[in-house]
C-alpha cells in the first residue's frame, strides 16, 4: 500500500509540474502575441506618418507647379501691372522731391523727474503745428514766422540700447519673486515700462528748411527748465550731494589717519624682542592688528567709491536736462523709396486681381458642374 501511495503521489506531482509548464508556455505565447500586436501597430503608425508626409510633400510640390504655371500664363499681365506701379512710383518720387523735407534729432537725459515735462513740451509744439498757429509757435521757439511755418513735425521717443535693456531686466529680476518673474518675461516687461523710467530720450524734428534746427535747442530746453519746481529740486539735491561728499571726505581722512596709526603700531610690535612664549603673544597681536588694518582699508575703499559716485552724480545733475547730442546745423534730407514700393505694390496688386479672377472662374465652373449633375 505504501508503494502504491508513493507512486500515486509522484504521478500527482508530475501532473502538477506539467500543468504549470503548460500554463507558462501558454502565457508566454500570449505575451508574444501581445508584443507582436504592439509592434505591428507601431509599424502601421510609422508607415502612416511617412505616407502623410509624402502626401503633404506631393501636394505642396503640386501647388508650387500649379502656381508656377499660373505665373507663366499671366507673365505679360504681371509685367504690365509692375510697369504701371513703377510709373506711379516714379511720379510720386518726382513730386516728393519738389517738397523737400529735412530732419534732425537731439538726445536728452532729463533729471529730477522732468521727463514728463519734456513730453508735454513736445506735444505742445506739435499741437501748434496741427492747428497751424505759427505765430504762437514762432513765439515759443523764438524763431521767425517763416521758420515756424517750415516745421512739419515734432516727435519724442525713449531710447535704450539692447545692453541697457538686459541690465534693466536683470535689475528687475533681482528684486522680483519667482511668480512675478514668470508673469513678466523680457518683452512683456518693456511693454509695461513707462517712458518716464527711461534715461535717454530722442527728439526728432522734421522741417522744409535744412538750417532751422540749431535754433530750436535752447527754446526746447527752456520750455522744460523754466518750471521752478525742477529748479528747487535741483538746488536741494545739489546741496545734499555736496554735503554728503564733504562728510565722506572727512571720514576718508580719519580712516587714513587710523590706517597710519595701525601701520606704526605693527612696526613697533615687530621691533620688540620676545622670548618663545612671548612670540606666540606677539604673533596673535600682530594678526589682530593686521585684521584691523584690513578692515580700515576696506572701509576706506568703500568711501572712496562712494565719493566717486557722488562726484559723478553732481556732474550729471548739474543741469535739469543734460544734452547728450544736439541738433545738427544742417538737417539730413529725407529720402522716400516710392519707386521700390511702386514696383512691389504694382506686382502684388496685379497678382491679387488675377487670383481673384481665377477663383471666380473656378467657382463658376464648380456651380455649373453641380447643376449638370442634378
Amino acid at each position: 500500500m505504501t508503494k502504491d501511495n508513493t507512486q500515486e503521489q509522484i504521478d500527482k506531482n508530475e501532473d502538477q509540474v506539467n500543468k504549470k509548464l503548460d500554463d507558462k508556455k501558454t502565457s508566454n505565447q500570449d505575451y508574444e502575441i501581445d508584443l507582436g500586436q504592439v509592434f505591428g501597430k507601431i509599424g502601421k503608425g510609422i508607415g502612416s506618418m511617412f505616407i502623410s508626409i509624402f502626401d503633404l510633400a506631393k501636394f505642396s510640390f503640386l501647388q508650387i507647379v500649379i502656381f508656377t504655371l499660373f505665373l507663366k500664363k499671366n507673365a505679360l499681365k504681371l509685367a504690365i501691372g509692375t510697369a504701371i506701379g513703377l510709373i506711379f512710383g516714379i511720379a510720386l518720387q518726382y513730386y516728393s522731391s519738389l517738397d523737400k523735407k529735412y530732419e534732425s534729432s537731439m538726445t536728452l537725459s532729463p533729471n529730477f523727474g522732468s521727463t514728463l515735462q519734456l513730453y508735454k513740451s513736445v506735444e505742445m509744439f506739435q499741437s501748434l503745428i496741427d492747428l497751424e498757429n505759427y505765430d504762437a509757435l514762432a513765439q515759443k521757439l523764438n524763431i521767425s514766422k517763416e521758420d515756424a511755418e517750415s516745421l512739419i513735425s515734432f516727435e519724442v521717443e525713449p531710447f535704450l540700447s539692447n545692453i541697457e535693456k538686459v541690465k534693466a531686466y536683470q535689475g528687475f529680476l533681482s528684486l522680483a519673486d519667482s511668480i512675478t518673474e514668470t508673469k513678466f518675461p523680457f518683452d512683456d516687461y518693456f511693454e509695461n515700462v513707462s517712458v518716464i523710467d527711461y534715461g535717454y530720450h530722442i527728439i526728432t524734428v522734421v522741417s522744409r528748411k535744412e538750417n532751422v534746427f540749431k535754433q530750436l535747442k535752447d527754446p526746447i530746453l527752456a520750455s522744460i527748465i523754466s518750471n521752478k519746481y525742477f529748479a528747487r529740486i535741483k538746488e536741494t539735491s545739489y546741496k545734499n550731494l555736496v554735503s554728503k561728499k564733504a562728510n565722506l571726505e572727512v571720514s576718508k581722512l580719519n580712516l587714513d589717519t587710523l590706517g597710519d596709526f595701525y601701520k606704526e603700531l605693527l612696526i613697533l610690535n615687530a621691533q620688540k624682542e620676545t622670548n618663545g612664549s612671548g612670540t606666540n603673544i606677539f604673533m596673535a597681536n600682530q594678526q589682530a592688528e593686521s585684521n584691523k588694518e584690513l578692515i580700515v582699508f576696506n572701509k576706506y575703499m568703500n568711501i572712496d567709491n562712494e565719493i566717486l559716485d557722488i562726484t559723478r552724480a553732481i556732474t550729471n545733475e548739474k543741469r535739469i536736462v543734460n544734452v547728450i547730442s544736439s541738433f545738427n546745423e544742417f538737417g539730413s534730407k529725407i529720402k522716400n523709396s516710392y519707386i521700390k514700393w511702386g514696383v512691389i505694390d504694382g506686382f502684388l496688386l496685379t497678382l491679387l486681381i488675377l487670383l481673384m479672377i481665377e477663383a471666380n472662374y473656378w467657382m463658376v465652373d464648380y456651380v455649373r458642374n453641380n447643376i449638370k449633375q442634378k
